[in-house]
């Protein structure tokens, strides 16, 4: 591949947003069934530091595994990272088409075609947040954030541009558990399997995330057995669908705010400043919002202190 198509392919994707609701939509968008993602609370920091290895080079032999050679394709990778090597997963006709033809390439070229499929790329920038205008924010000092799930979450601060965000997927492998980050150069493998890690200096904050079956579907079979040996008003069924109510709802709310996240708010913002400009009540809602935003921020750092 040529440097301008390098710099095309750069430009194409988008970054999107750690969450629980967006992973799961993207995986149905990309043909993935029966799967989706959910926030995982369980782990401290502390169990999630392990000494990091050496990346393996070439990786296990069945393993899939790309380099990052795509700014911003970094959360979908990590993305594909667990579901291409993933056991029993019916993946759709998509993903297996990228396994299957990327079966002999080394880890740059599976990351170029990654990084060059077009159905990837188009539902990884469904969740491009819509905008009238670009707002470039000048960034000082250097902060990293690490947030350990199935993928980890690293933002680095470098400069006027805007955040990056870095995911690497972790995944049970042949009776052990790897790391897939695909700046490493290669998978590592951990000692510790029953921990998942990695080391970070700096500011650490951790958003836990893991893979796991549509919940709906495994409460719809239990709700069916039941119902057969115990009747639709037994205890159990009621609580069953219940739960299942619950994830419809869970549903529901992801489908808004994934549409909110695609919404373009800047006509309405603007609006309503122009609006507050021709009452002359501009100033004084900005120096109320001003006000209320450093309460705020001292209310954290007396917070961060306390703990």
């Amino acid at each position: 591949m040529d440097a301008g198509a390098a710099g095309d392919a750069n430009n194409g994707w988008c970054t999107i947003e750690s969450d629980p609701g967006v992973f799961t939509e993207l995986c149905e968008d990309l043909g993935v069934k029966d799967v989706q993602f959910k926030e995982l609370y369980s782990l401290d920091e502390e169990t999630l530091k392990l000494d990091v290895g050496t990346p393996l080079v070439p990786p296990p032999e069945g393993m899939f595994y790309a380099s990052q050679v795509i700014n911003n394709a970094c959360a979908t990778q990590a993305i594909l990272s667990v579901l291409l090597n993933a056991q029993g997963l019916e993946i759709g006709d998509v993903l297996t088409n990228v396994r299957d033809f990327t079966a002999g390439f080394d880890a740059d070229t599976r990351g170029w075609a990654i990084g060059n499929s077009e159905e990837i790329r188009k539902a990884h920038n469904s969740f491009r947040p819509q905008a009238s205008f670009d707002v470039v924010v000048s960034i000082t000092g250097s902060r990293y954030i690490r947030c350990h799930m199935l993928f980890s979450q690293e933002q680095r601060e470098e400069g006027p541009k805007e955040d990056a965000f870095h995911f690497v997927a972790y995944i049970p492998f042949k009776g052990g558990l790897y790391e897939l980050d695909g700046l490493r150069g290669g998978p590592i493998f951990l000692e510790a399997t029953d921990d998942l890690g990695g080391t970070q200096t700096g500011e650490i904050r951790f958003n836990l995330m893991v893979v796991c079956g549509d919940k709906r579907n495994a409460l719809r079979k239990q709700i069916d057995e039941l119902t057969k040996a115990m009747g639709e008003s037994s205890d159990d069924v009621v609580e069953l669908k219940a739960q299942l109510e619950n994830e419809e709802n869970t549903r529901a709310k992801w489908k808004t705010e994934n549409e909110r996240r695609r919404h373009d708010y800047t006509p309405f913002i603007l609006t309503a400043l122009r609006l507050l400009a021709e009452k002359g009540q501009l100033m004084e809602a900005f120096k109320k919002g001003k006000a209320l935003s450093e309460r705020q921020r001292a209310n954290r750092r007396q917070a961060e202190k306390s703990d």
